[in-house]
């Protein structure tokens, strides 16, 4: 299954799961403390830097399996 996080700023994280558990955490190992800040820099500048927790957090609310 394909599942897809997509973020305010247009852009998107697509894994291939066996389960949307499965793919969060998937979601979750790519977006590492230091992709975390990459993105917020290229995609949100000047917005403050969502912790790791945060950003999992978002996530495990928005990944969605995509048909």
């Amino acid at each position: 299954m394909t599942f897809e996080m997509k973020c305010d700023c247009g852009k998107t994280v697509t894994v291939e799961a066996a389960n949307r558990d499965e793919a969060v955490q998937k979601v979750k190992e790519i977006m590492t403390e230091d992709a975390i800040k990459e993105h917020m820099a290229s995609g949100h500048p000047g917005q403050p830097v969502p912790t790791p927790e945060q950003a999992h957090a978002r996530i495990e609310q928005n990944l969605a399996q995509i048909t």
